[in-house]
């Protein structure tokens, strides 16, 4: 399945709603009723003696602004930026103490992490994929760092003949790939897991210490009918029937590919090797160190890899653009591999230029050149190939004049060379016309038919098309929220996961020939029921230009929503194109259970929830619509009853970091509570650094004057309120291998705040650094519980709430 907003994992933080927390005791319900109770902090008589950090006041740079002509910008805290140095790994040690101090003041983290984890304590299964007679799945069956990947053969799961209740069987699997056996604190983590047609090869990514730095890895499936075992014993045979699937063996081939990051995998026709991408080696950085390097990521290129190749330096390069290093590729074949199609990338917008190779296996089989054709060369839209028929139509979901997004079909001749002309309008037919709402993705069956997920205001939306845009039916799904389909060319099976706030994700099955949705797989969670909770959309203006804004606001059905006064914890994004739906979370419910509160995610500008008109509504030039939005909630949350400031907690990651500085400096009245994930806090430099050149889609550069003059004034480093004696208690939390976004952001920024306001305010100015972590993506569930646990208790303490354990 593509999606419209895949090539956004070159920002995005991955969504932490979704995943689960790891302690080891486990918790059997959601009761809580002993009476021992938090530490209420009385910050009157809180002292925070933060470290000195040494300030340079001769590092400063010159930027051209339009408006004030050449402007003087100092950077005292540029030492930070280097993160090997002793100087910065000691500074790092006295925040983390610091901050510890404040929090260990009781066990509150401490117990909180053990309830969290006694409600993880249940089975769960994340994706299903089917290749043949093959079903790989990933599950964790209680609270492993990571979740394992299984093979079965079908013929041994057994569906319910209603259709209501769970298919059973999945314990006769084996066990795929276990990340926890690489390392036992959870750092080693999968990052892409590609199988071949057929479904005897798979091609794996992984990441260590929470970089984005990946390496490949191979494995075969060799399938037998043969059960082995030490003993001639009828009895020992059937019990290992019983208790495992033993059609398939797993075999790790020697192929192994370094330095990679945001790589897409394509296996080849003939399953002899693939396609993907990766950078040159960092000149000043081993192997031990990824992750801790700032330097800019450059000149990515596409290559092939042979099987049985052990390493990178043997592969053939396919295709480069040495003339733009900044720009990054993707590629995927046509489903009858005569096409290669290659995405070039210049920055985060989705908007790429589209190559095409046509004699791919030619060139391979023949070690001839390969012939690159240009179909696209303006980056005027998006162009995502979805499917192709033998009568040479080739399928595309774009945004070309259509900022909902629609899909289109382009006539490509086997026989006859592309003429590029980026002046003249491409030939295209429409198949599906854009709607009033955003088409989000698009995927196939074996059946010919196309699946399209459509998003109205936040909610999903499935429709089924044929391949001449006639539409047939919709998918009935259980209700409002979340869903993601596993669909392909190369059979009618598709597994769709929904979800919402207050509902796990439940995997349904569904055969393409009748579109009829069955019930696969749920979860059981003991003592949980959706049916106490309650969520509910509603829209506010956003104060200034009264655009209306989407927000989803979910509680227990026992919580007083309308005293004013109920713990609130809002969070929002508001970038990249990235829309942030609804999607299920144990710690999202242990905070409406355990604090008496609310959960709110903000639906702001800057984001895809209304496609490419609402995302340039929060870029560049209207990046201060995104903060006024959720200045904008936050007041619709007071103005309404549920909350007061005292009571509001907010967080956000990422991007969604760089707002939670931007509307403490700028509104440090209203939010109680601020904490600010691996975010963007130096908007002058970010460019200079790992991959931070693509966001200048978002963002603009400091090194443009007409950008200049919006980036300084927002940029979190360069405005805190010096002439105000009040301040959110805000706590930053980063990770010492983000190589996505430094975490000298979080760094410089903390000790900004230090310096102007440690002696004008009582609040804590906090920083927590997380050794062997990165930008959040695989993090494992043990990290994920020590963070969510420090996180609550820091709210408990700022909130003045009591948590009775």
């Amino acid at each position: 399945m593509i999606k419209i907003f895949s090539t956004k994992q070159f920002f995005n933080i991955t969504t932490t709603t979704k995943q689960f927390f790891k302690i080891n005791t486990p918790l059997k319900t959601f009761k809580f009723t002993t009476t021992t109770t938090t530490t209420i902090i009385d910050k009157n008589k809180m002292k925070f003696n933060y470290p000195e950090t040494r300030r340079d006041d001769s590092v400063f740079d010159i930027f051209k602004s339009t408006e004030k002509g050449n402007v003087k910008i100092y950077d005292p805290y540029r030492h930070l930026e280097d993160q090997q140095s002793p100087e910065t790994k000691k500074w790092v040690d006295e925040q983390n103490k610091i901050t510890r101090s404040f929090l260990d003041q009781d066990d509150t983290s401490e117990k909180i992490s053990k309830e969290i984890m006694g409600m993880l304590n249940f089975e769960r299964f994340d994706w299903f994929r089917r290749r043949g007679s093959k079903l790989f799945f990933s599950r964790n069956p209680n609270t492993l760092n990571q979740n394992i990947i299984y093979l079965i053969d079908i013929e041994q799961i057994s569906m319910s003949v209603d259709g209501k209740t769970s298919a059973k069987g999945f314990e006769k699997a084996i066990e795929f790939l276990n990340p926890n056996s690489y390392s036992k604190d959870g750092t080693w983590s999968l990052k892409s897991f590609v199988i071949s047609k057929s479904g005897d090869h798979v091609c794996f990514s992984y990441s260590k210490a929470g970089s984005d730095w990946e390496e490949i890895a191979v494995k075969k499936i060799i399938t037998t009918n043969e059960i082995k075992t030490n003993k001639d014993d009828e009895e020992e045979r059937e019990d290992q029937k019983k208790k495992n699937c033993l059609h398939y063996a797993v075999v790790d081939l020697p192929d192994s590919i370094n330095w990679c990051k945001f790589t897409t995998i394509k296996w080849d026709e003939n399953e002899t090797g693939f396609i993907y991408n990766r950078y040159p080696k960092p000149s000043k950085v081993s192997d031990q160190d990824k992750g801790t390097e700032t330097d800019s990521n450059l000149n990515n290129k596409v290559y092939y890899h042979k099987l049985g190749d052990t390493n990178e330096s043997f592969d053939r390069l396919v295709f480069e653009c040495p003339e733009n290093p900044e720009w990054i590729f993707g590629s995927e074949f046509s489903h009858d591999h005569k096409a290669l199609f290659i995405t070039a990338h210049r920055d985060c917008n989705l908007e790429h230029n589209l190559y095409v190779i046509r004699n791919f296996q030619e060139a391979i089989t023949n070690k001839s050149p390969f012939k690159v054709e240009t179909l696209i060369d303006n980056f005027d839209a998006c162009y995502y190939y979805i499917a192709n028929t033998i009568q040479g139509e080739y399928y595309f979901l774009t945004n070309l004049s259509a900022p909902f997004n629609r899909l289109i079909s382009i006539k490509l001749d086997d026989n006859q060379p592309i003429v590029s002309n980026s002046k003249s309008k491409l030939v295209y037919k429409e198949v599906i016309p854009e709607k009033d709402y955003l088409m989000e993705s698009v995927c196939r069956s074996s059946q010919e038919k196309f699946y399209v997920s459509y998003q109205k205001h936040v909610q999903d939306i499935i429709q089924v098309y044929d391949f001449n845009g006639k539409y047939l039916n919709d998918i009935k799904l259980p209700g409002p929220g979340t869903c993601s389909l596993s669909a392909n060319e190369i059979h009618d099976h598709i597994f769709i996961n929904f979800s919402n706030l207050v509902s796990p994700s439940v995997t349904y099955y569904m055969n393409s020939k009748d579109d009829k949705l069955i019930l696969f797989k749920e979860p059981h969670i003991e003592g949980f029921k959706s049916s106490d909770y309650e969520c509910k959309q509603v829209f506010y203006e956003s104060p200034k230009d009264k655009t209306k804004i989407p927000m989803f606001i979910a509680y227990k059905k026992t919580t007083d929503i309308s005293s004013g006064n109920a713990p609130t914890y809002m969070t929002g994004y508001g970038g990249f194109n990235i829309s942030y739906t609804q999607s299920f979370s144990i710690r999202n419910i242990y905070f409406l259970n355990k604090f008496n509160g609310i959960f709110v995610i903000a639906n702001i500008r800057g984001g895809g929830e209304y496609g490419r008109a609402w995302h340039e509504a929060g870029s560049k030039k209207n990046k201060q619509n995104c903060f006024d939005d959720f200045i904008g909630a936050a007041e619709y949350l007071i103005s309404e009853n549920y909350t007061n400031s005292n009571k509001l907690a907010v967080r956000g990651g990422s991007n969604g970091g760089l707002l939670m500085g931007a509307v403490s400096n700028q509104r440090p009245d209203l939010f109680k509570c601020v904490v600010a994930d691996v975010g963007v806090m130096d908007m002058l430099r970010f460019h200079l650094h790992t991959i931070g050149s693509n966001w200048v889609s978002d963002y603009g550069r400091s090194d443009n004057p007409d950008d200049f003059d919006v980036l300084i004034k927002y940029s979190p480093l360069n405005n805190v309120p010096l002439d105000s004696d009040q301040y959110p208690s805000i706590m930053l939390c980063t990770g010492d291998h983000d190589d996505r976004v430094i975490p000298a952001h979080s760094y410089k920024f903390i000790s900004e705040l230090q310096y102007q306001l440690a002696k004008k305010v009582n609040t804590p100015l906090l920083i927590r650094v997380d050794k062997d972590s990165g930008h959040g993506a695989g993090k494992g569930l043990s990290k994920q519980n020590n963070e969510i646990a420090d996180i609550f208790n820091f709210f408990s303490k700022v909130l003045n709430v009591k948590l009775n354990f």
